[in-house]
């Protein structure tokens, strides 16, 4: 019966740490997503603003 208890109380905490494993890489894909997207804006921002002034 204490087997039984230890063994379910591992399972429980691996799969715990399977769970907040697999959070943290879909935050860290979403942040690297949102990175990306900041900086293609920033690039074309970049791009227009040399445009503006380039052109006299």
């Amino acid at each position: 019966m204490a087997t039984q208890a230890i063994t379910t109380s591992s399972l429980n905490l691996s799969f715990q740490i399977i769970l907040v494993e697999a959070s943290l890489g879909l935050a860290l894909s979403t942040a690297a997503f949102f990175d990306r997207n900041d900086h293609r804006k920033r690039k074309t921002a970049n791009t227009g603003w040399t445009s503006e002034f380039s052109t006299t």
